[in-house]
C-alpha cells in the first residue's frame, strides 16, 4: 500500500495516566466520525486509561460497523499479553515495542510520523503526562482532536 494513503488513513491515540469520567460518549462519537471519513488504522502510544477507553470505544464501533470497516490496531507495548486481549476484537492487531535505547522523543516522532490525525485529552494545560507526544504531533502538523474541547462544544448544542 502507498505510504501516503496509509498515513492519511491513520490516527494516533495519545494517552494520559488518568481518565476523567463522562467522556466515553465523546470518545466514541469522535472515533466514529474518523471512521466515516476513512480513518481505519489506529496507533496507540501506550495503554494508559485514556487509550484503553479509546480501544473499548473502537471495539463497540467494530460491532456496529462489522462489515463496512476493516479495523487495524497497532499497540506500542513491551507486554506480549496485550495482543491476546484485543486480537479477536479487530481485523488486525500488531504490537510494536521500542528498542531499549530509544528515547521517548524518538518514539513519539516515529508514531506521529505515521499518522494524519491525533486524538488526545487535555483540559487547559493539564495533559496528564502526554504533553511531549501532543507537542510532537502539533510540530508534525497532525490534525488534532482534543476530546475535552469536543465534549464541551457538543455539550453547548
Amino acid at each position: 500500500m502507498d505510504y501516503a494513503i496509509l498515513k492519511i488513513s491513520t490516527c494516533c491515540i495519545i494517552g494520559r495516566r488518568n481518565l476523567i469520567k463522562g467522556y466515553e460518549p465523546t470518545i466514541e462519537y469522535e472515533l466514529e466520525t474518523l471512521l466515516v471519513h476513512g480513518i481505519n488504522r489506529f496507533l496507540f502510544c501506550g495503554l494508559a486509561p485514556f487509550e484503553q477507553a479509546c480501544l473499548r470505544a473502537l471495539h463497540t464501533l467494530r460491532t456496529r460497523h462489522f462489515f463496512t470497516v476493516r479495523f487495524k490496531i497497532v499497540l506500542f507495548s513491551d507486554d506480549p499479553a496485550v495482543i491476546g486481549k484485543w486480537r479477536l476484537s479487530f481485523d488486525e492487531v500488531h504490537r510494536l515495542y521500542p528498542p531499549s535505547n530509544a528515547s521517548c522523543r524518538e518514539l513519539y516522532r516515529f508514531i506521529v510520523g505515521q499518522a494524519h490525525y491525533m486524538v488526545y485529552f487535555s483540559k487547559g494545560h493539564d495533559y496528564g503526562g502526554s504533553y511531549p507526544a501532543v507537542r510532537c504531533g502539533y510540530d508534525h502538523g497532525l490534525r488534532p482532536i482534543n476530546i475535552a474541547i469536543r465534549k464541551k462544544r457538543n455539550d453547548n448544542f
